[in-house]
Parts: C-alpha cells; structure tokens; sequence
C-alpha cells in the first residue's frame, strides 16, 4: 500500500559503420562496432515529506527527485492549479513555484502556509483578516503567495504555526517571534496601552510583526504551537530562569496559562519538574505538549469532552495543576497533534493513540496503521504518515487519512466519514 518506488537501470545500445573518415572512432582504416551503456535514472521516486489538516482541507508535500510539489484537498482543493483526480496540484516545485519542505495549517483554519528550500515563506486560503501576510486583507489567495515582513521585505522563518485566522513564524535568521492576522484576543502577541493607559489589541497585522514580548517576557524560542485564538512558543525566560513554554491569545478556558491570566499578558507554563518541550499543538481551546528526558504528556485548557484529560470530570485543566497523562500500553508518547475537541499521540513505537471527542474517557488506539512518523488533525478528521499494517519491511511510507470526509477532506471521493485510516492516492509522477 506504500508509495511505489521506480528503480534505476542500465541499457545497452551501439553504433557501427564506415570509419573511413573516422566519424565513429579514432582508427580510419576499418569499420568498427562499438557499444555503451547509458543509466537509465527512471522516474523518481514519490516520496512523502509533509503533511498538514485544516478544518476542512489537507495539504501534502510529495518530493519528486530534487523538488518538492504540493497537492491540497478538501473544501479548499479548488486553490492552485488543476486538479489531479481527488488532489489539486497548489504548488508544482518547480521555478517560479516553489518547493516547500515544510507545510502548516490548524484544525479551524482555512488557509494555509509553508517554508520552501529557502527558508521563504508562503501562505494562500483565507486571508479576510490579512492570515496570509501579504500586505493587506483579501477575501481568498487562490495560489500560493510570498509572505511580507514589515521589518525585512520578503519572510524567512524556521517554523510555523497557524491559528483560526493567525499566522506566527519563527524569523530566520533570528528566530523571533513574528505573527500577522486576526488579533482580537493578542493571539498575535501585540498589545499596547490605549488612551486611558489599559491594553488593547493591536489590529490590522497583514505582514509579520516582531512580537512585543519578544526579548521581553520570552526569548530563544525553538517550536512553536497555535489553538484557535491563543498561542504558545517554547523557549527560554527573558531574565534568569529555566525553559518554559509562554503562551498568549485567549484565555477563558485556561488555554493559555494558569488563571488569572488574561488575554494582555504572557503567561508562563512550566512542567514540574521543568522539562524540555520537544512537541506542541493546540485545539480550539485546549493546549498539549510532550516534554523529553523523560518523554511525557501533558494538557490543559478547555475539558469539556476530556480532550485534556481523559480522566477528570473538570471542564477546564489549570496548567498549575496539570499532571503527565499516562498512555495505555506503558506507551512513550513522541508527537501530539490538536483537533478543536480531541487529541492524538504518536508513540516512539509508531502507534497512534486519541481522546476526547466522541472517546468518552477512554485513550483509544488508531487502528490498521503503524510505523506512523507524523499524525495531524482537521476539523474532524485526521491524517497519517506511516504504514498499513500488512506492509512488508521496507515499504515505502503511505499518507493515510480519516474522518469527516463531507468536502473530501480525508482524500476520498466527498460525502459521508471515513471510519478507520484509508491510504489517499498520491500522483506516482510529478505534476
């Protein structure tokens, strides 16, 4: 079920003829058969890098040799250029299009951006409050666009995240924080005093702005993770102190921060003892995050359906009191991705575990996948880099989704639900 790969071969072929004139080698006195072997390269392999769900669209990045194309679809495969059966092709990898290496959407967002071979950085979709970052509001960006940094001219990030209708990056080759789009609730981190000396949201951020609190309240911040309206980056305090993770944005269900904290201040949320966050996503009000050394998951924020605890009746988690959530299994938890009510993990082992939603208190294993490297979720549905349980060793990965699949948003012809993981078929040839 994996990506077919297409060998390389060696094929023969020769010349023979009159060599009077020494036209087919260097003796003229005699005629001569030679013959040589050409490498056929064949087609390349397909090969899945990326993989991102949004809340009714998924976009992959499929190398093809040296490049790298993009293909979306869901309610938002209409973008980019023509439609490849299920797949609209939004970006070929090929000059003047650009090859992305990494590519980023959110379970409630309806656009979409990514980081290229460059380090550039490019967003399309919904830009009605200037998510896109190309300068100024607009109802859709149909193809791909170059992101604008207010300070620099054209964005380079390391990393990115994406809210509900925000987009923050991590600016190469500084790594601050920058962020444009909706700022209703400081999700994109500016604030600043009003007339009456109170904090007030900044608006109107349609290019990346350096974050206010950047070197401030937070500095040295390495991954980034994004709910709906609120924020979170880990990193190192401003002054003396250890690592953390600092969030922003919306705060009426503790998603950000222990209360209470508001949506004006940086707040500080620190497992304890503290430890390294090496993955970070949120939902549409919930936040988690898996430390290292030990591996451990953690969760707070809205509980209303145990998306951040399985087993308290609490409807909010208080980050102050948050404790490891144990996976069946004894599992290690590796990865955590974020839907608007429900959470999976993906262990070190390639399995993949979820709550909340529609599981009651349970943390249920994904079946009929393994080896999984890379797991997302949309708005109700969810995709997978990994393995079909009856793959051979040394199958090529496969890109598995399911889910709602209404706009075909889990890579099936559209209407209805995809009840367990199903493969989504992957052009073989570049486009």
């Amino acid at each position: 079920m994996g990506v077919a790969a297409v060998g390389a071969a060696l094929w023969a072929a020769s010349c023979s003829g009159d060599n009077s004139s020494a036209d087919a080698g260097p003796d003229a006195a005699a005629d001569i058969t030679m013959e040589y072997y050409v490498k056929d390269v064949g087609v390349p392999t397909a090969v899945l890098v990326d993989v991102a769900a949004g809340a009714s669209h998924t976009c992959a990045v499929v190398a093809y040799g040296t490049r790298n194309a993009t293909f979306c679809f869901g309610k938002d495969a209409a973008l980019g250029a023509p439609k490849q059966g299920l797949l609209a092709t939004t970006s070929t990898g090929t000059a003047p299009s650009p090859s992305f290496v990494q590519i980023t959407t959110g379970p409630e967002a309806s656009h979409t951006c990514a980081i290229d071979d460059a380090k550039g950085v490019w967003c399309w979709g919904d830009n009605t409050v200037g998510q896109c970052g190309i300068g100024n509001p607009s109802p859709t960006v149909d193809t791909p666009q170059g992101v604008l940094d207010f300070n620099i001219g054209p964005a380079r990030a390391t990393s990115l995240a994406v809210g509900k209708a925000t987009t923050c990056t991590l600016r190469y080759p500084d790594d601050k924080l920058t962020c444009f789009g909706d700022n209703g609730t400081c999700e994109a981190n500016f604030h600043h005093l009003d007339a009456q000396n109170q904090p007030v949201c900044d608006t109107g951020l349609a290019a990346a702005q350096l974050g206010t609190d950047d070197g401030v309240v937070f500095k040295n911040l390495s991954i980034l993770g994004a709910g709906s309206a609120h924020a979170c980056g880990y990193g190192d305090p401003a002054s003396a102190g250890a690592q953390a993770l600092f969030c922003w944005g919306d705060n009426a269900s503790l998603e950000s921060g222990p209360a209470p904290a508001g949506v004006n201040a940086v707040a500080v949320v620190a497992a304890s003892p503290p430890k390294k966050a090496v993955s970070l996503a949120g939902g549409a009000a919930h936040t988690c995050f898996v430390t290292d050394s030990p591996h451990e998951l953690y969760c707070f924020g809205k509980n209303d359906q145990h998306q951040a605890s399985p087993t308290s009746a609490s409807a909010t988690i208080d980050p102050s009191s948050m404790t490891p959530i144990p996976l069946p299994q004894s599992a290690i938890p590796l990865s955590v991705a974020a839907g608007p009510s429900e959470t999976c993990v993906a262990d070190i082992t390639g399995q993949v575990w979820c709550f909340g939603a529609s599981h009651g208190t349970n943390i249920d294993q994904v079946p009929a996948i393994k080896d999984v490297t890379k797991v997302v979720m949309g708005g109700a549905h969810a995709c997978a880099i990994g393995h079909a349980l009856s793959d051979a060793p040394g199958v090529p990965v496969s890109l598995f989704c399911w889910g709602d699949n209404t706009d075909g948003q889990a890579g099936q012809p559209p209407g209805g639900t995809v009840a367990t993981p199903t493969v989504v078929a992957i052009p073989q040839t570049a486009p």
